[in-house]
């Protein structure tokens, strides 16, 4: 388990920084003490191996310690936001929910719903009680460990949950390796969280190859440039917010900046390529599968949304009747499953069957493939618009609506105007209308669409689940409601 490994750098190389914190450093040793403070400070409570703990701290240091030692002490965990979004998730065997935040009892529904759960206030910076010594002995009588759940999906307004199995985690020293972490240099997080699967596994990759990892939860990127940039995997929001941030223009450096959990415009590729990194990497996976399925290294950003099999994966592209689609042919995207993926929904037998088939995930995106085998991811199958007959995906179009207009999301969607008839809504994150001579380009992009209206919406939902995906469910709700109201 990855608290023995933990433990084990701890005695080998004591002063080691684990983690940074908000630029607080934590080594190795100091890593350990405060598992083992936090198994002292649980002990007490006599939580019943194998039962679920749910974990409400937002502070990223206090919330894994608190994770790795109760998984320590046999239990599962799971990490939320607050309890509204615990309260949605369908949780069984509930003994303890662990706030720093929540004063007194479980309010009434919780304690409902979780029968004889008890609520454990957590000491604010918990750390602060840590003493500093040598490092502690693993108490080599502990049970079995306990899994953490994530949940995704949040953009269909129903979360998912997958189980991850504590025997996997020592797994992620080859997935570290391949990402580009390397025990002397540091892995930026940033404000990622443990309820997402990139939040979950990095720190578990870098630390099991002894590295150390850079939590940062304050509200801008000021202090990213302070310190000399390291490698980082990032989703599309945290890009935009990095390239947004004020900061001294020097030559680009060489540092990993990998991103997943969508695609960034060929704009914001160029200004990494420029301003920040040389080395940019796409990934394209899914919370369900341990490792990304497909892949770019960009040389050339009008290329970069072309992807490459990972080594070791399976992926295919298929028609409605699971039959491979040719080169050109867009169809649906499937990945084989490997033993360390998931293979089901926790208590989810009808999203299950809809997702895991034939040892394969549906992630439910359309893709096509070139001859060179490298694929093209083109969006979610719910996200195609039925033109003139024709199904086409919307996700190209989005992001070259996206790239000329500089604007940090788009959202394309079929509708009936007043009259009955068909019409497609683009909307725009940001308050300013596009010029005459952005309109006339754009109608290029929109020439098969006979009725086009545009909606700027100030600010878009986005997903609760730590990667802020823009909440297309939502977003559709609002707008087409407020069309409605016109």
């Amino acid at each position: 388990m990855l608290i023995e490994r933990i433990y084990d750098w701890a005695h080998k190389t004591p002063e080691r920084t684990a983690l940074v914190w908000n630029d607080q450093p934590v080594s190795y040793a100091r890593f350990a003490r405060g598992i083992d403070g936090a198994h002292r400070f649980l002990r007490v409570h006599d939580l019943p191996v194998g039962s679920m703990a749910v974990v409400v701290i937002d502070n990223l240091l206090d919330c894994w310690t608190m994770i790795l030692t109760l998984r320590s002490l046999g239990m599962n965990t799971v990490a939320v936001l607050n309890l509204d979004v615990a309260m949605t998730l369908g949780l069984k065997g509930v003994s303890c929910v662990l706030s720093d935040t929540i004063e007194g009892q479980l309010s009434t529904t919780a304690a409902q719903a979780w029968p004889g759960a008890v609520h454990i206030q957590v000491p604010r910076f918990f750390y602060r009680q840590i003493a500093d010594g040598p490092p502690p002995t693993l108490d080599s009588a502990r049970p079995i460990a306990g899994d953490h759940l994530i949940y995704t999906s949040g953009t269909t307004g129903r979360y998912k949950l997958i189980v991850q199995l504590a025997r996997n985690e020592l797994d992620q020293l080859e997935q570290a390796q391949s990402f580009g972490v390397r025990a002397d240099e540091p892995w930026f997080v940033g404000n990622l969280r443990m309820w997402t699967a990139v939040g979950y596994w990095s720190p578990i990759a870098v630390w099991c190859l002894g590295g150390h990892v850079v939590f940062d939860q304050r509200q801008d990127w000021a202090q990213y440039f302070v310190r000399r940039p390291c490698g980082t995997m990032l989703v599309p929001d945290m890009v935009s917010a990095l390239l947004a941030q004020d900061r001294q223009p020097n030559a680009p450096g060489h540092w990993v900046l990998w991103v997943s959990g969508g695609f960034i415009t060929t704009g914001q590729a160029l200004l990494i390529k420029q301003q920040l990194t040389t080395d940019l990497r796409i990934g394209y996976g899914s919370s369900e599968m341990r490792r990304s399925a497909l892949y770019s290294r960009v040389d050339d950003v009008e290329q970069m949304h072309w992807l490459s099999v990972a080594p070791g994966r399976s992926v295919e592209i298929v028609d409605e009747n699971d039959q491979l689609c040719g080169v050109g042919e867009e169809g649906q995207l499937r990945m084989r499953l490997e033993s360390y993926d998931a293979q089901s929904y926790l208590d989810d037998e009808t999203a299950s069957r809809l997702v895991f088939r034939q040892g394969y995930l549906y992630p439910g995106d359309m893709a096509v493939q070139r001859s060179d085998g490298c694929i093209r991811v083109l969006g979610r199958n719910a996200d195609v618009l039925n033109v003139k007959g024709n199904k086409m995906a919307v996700a190209p179009v989005e992001q070259a609506i996206q790239d000329l207009l500089g604007v940090s999301a788009v959202c394309i969607f079929n509708g009936i105007d007043e009259k009955g008839f068909e019409e497609v809504l683009v909307v725009c994150e940001g308050g300013q209308q596009p010029s005459a001579s952005e309109f006339d380009l754009l109608r290029s992009q929109l020439s098969v669409f006979d009725h086009v209206r545009w909606i700027m919406q100030p600010v878009f939902p986005r997903t609760k689940s730590g990667v802020s995906k823009v909440d297309r469910w939502t977003l559709r709700q609002q707008i087409f409601g407020a069309v409605s109201k016109d």
